[in-house]
């Protein structure tokens, strides 16, 4: 959506500017704190600056502003801006402490009634321009958000601000219809708890997940640090029966989340305690994602702990994988046993019926230096070795699909070589 010095105006918007006009005076009596616009923001400059940024929809900025400084400008109404800051980031207890503070130095509640009513209609607008719907209802929602909030002569002028500013910083409308929106458009809307990941990622992870987006999806994702991505994968796949997150860093137990379905597990998922623990959540996951430490031998045993969770035609996927390379994760180009080596002998595993030896699956990785307690019969559910850009995604099946089969022959014409005597034979070794 292109920006505009003059948005053009909804019918809804029109009608709300001029009916907030007729019941300017109203207002005013309502709010006695509030005589003029110029009263509004008393002659604080914090307060002015935060007034901006609220018309703006400029929540970083607002959200930055410190309880110190929300104390210093003696004007308690400054606290419900930055309120609405943090509702708008999805940050709902900052917004509640900072509500109950204006509350008590006698904010009138009704105010704060309307700070928060704005605060959904803005989020309405939102969520209405993402869904793909059109412009005169998303135009709409905003012009409530400013009506609503602020009670004074610069509404028009407000809308304007809103609709020039906060629109355009929106992601492209998510598909319609029967369309899902992509794990990208997800992120880009995202606002509750911080998330990272590689643009790459996303777009794979699209192609990879989509047979499991409306199933009773199960996933496992070891490194949690701030916690956002099982909020994403809790919007990602609706139908989820689990999403579990591990993370060592014992603050992650504080994460609290909306969705029964999510739960955080403090632990080190490299131990097998840890392991037991996750297992009591659920004995298998369909997709299973170490985002863990990223140091070599870490990423190596997740994948022997946690590949043999993963249930049949699911995955196991190890991310930032840029680190076997490095030195300080204990990895490196020439290094022989780094988490790459790994993955990339077990692409010799996938073609075991066809060596021209009698060594074991494992026995081969062990004389590569891969000294693990992996059966060889869990080695031969390895369908398939996938890498792309710092990830390997490792899919596992039964072994009757993993073996090449019967060699199928058809037509009817050998003008070049005879072919028909291996005719629905198997593979076997010269």
């Amino acid at each position: 959506m292109s920006t505009k010095s003059t948005p053009r105006k909804s019918k809804v918007e029109a009608s709300l500017v001029t009916d907030s006009s007729k019941n300017l005076s109203n207002q005013q009596a309502q709010f006695p704190e509030i005589k003029e616009s110029s009263g509004w923001f008393g002659s604080n400059p914090t307060v002015m600056k935060a007034h901006t940024w609220w018309s703006h929809g400029d929540w970083d900025s607002l959200t930055q502003l410190s309880q110190e400084t929300i104390e210093n400008s003696q004007t308690p109404i400054l606290g419900l801006y930055v309120a609405s800051g943090y509702f708008q980031k999805g940050k709902e207890n900052e917004g509640l402490r900072l509500i109950k503070w204006a509350v008590g130095r006698g904010v009138d509640p009704q105010l704060v009634l309307r700070f928060l009513i704005s605060g959904t209609y803005s989020s309405l607008a939102k969520a209405a321009y993402v869904t793909g719907l059109d412009k005169e209802r998303v135009d709409g929602l905003l012009s409530e958000a400013i009506t609503t909030g602020a009670p004074f002569e610069a509404q028009e002028l407000l809308i304007e601000n809103r609709l020039s500013f906060e629109v355009p910083k929106l992601p492209e409308p998510l598909g319609k219809n029967d369309e899902k929106p992509t794990l990208k458009q997800l992120y880009n809307i995202h606002d509750g708890y911080v998330s990272d990941k590689w643009d790459r990622y996303l777009f794979e992870y699209d192609r990879l997940f989509l047979p499991f987006r409306d199933t009773e999806v199960r996933l496992l994702e070891i490194g949690v640090q701030n916690g956002g991505s099982l909020e994403i994968w809790g919007t990602y796949f609706p139908q989820a029966k689990a999403i579990v997150g591990c993370d060592i860093n014992t603050k992650c137990g504080d994460l609290t989340y909306r969705n029964s379905k999510i739960s955080v597990l403090v632990g080190d998922a490299t131990t097998v305690e840890t392991k037991e623990q996750i297992r009591k959540i659920s004995e298998g996951f369909d997709i299973v994602i170490d985002d863990g430490s990223h140091i070599n031998d870490d990423i190596i045993k997740a994948f022997v702990h946690y590949f043999p969770l993963v249930t049949e035609g699911g995955l196991f996927i190890a991310e930032d994988l840029h680190t076997a390379y490095w030195r300080q994760y204990k990895g490196g180009l020439e290094q022989p046993q780094n988490a790459m080596k790994f993955f990339q002998a077990l692409t010799d595993v996938i073609n075991h019926e066809h060596w021209q030896t009698s060594k074991t699956r494992q026995e081969f990785l062990k004389d590569l230096g891969f000294d693990w307690d992996i059966p060889d019969s869990l080695l031969w559910e390895i369908h398939s070795v996938e890498f792309i850009n710092s990830l390997c995604v490792i899919r596992r099946k039964s072994i009757d699909e993993n073996e090449l089969g019967l060699r199928r022959i058809v037509g009817d014409e050998q003008v070049v070589a005879s072919l028909y005597d291996r005719k629905n034979t198997r593979s076997v070794r010269p």
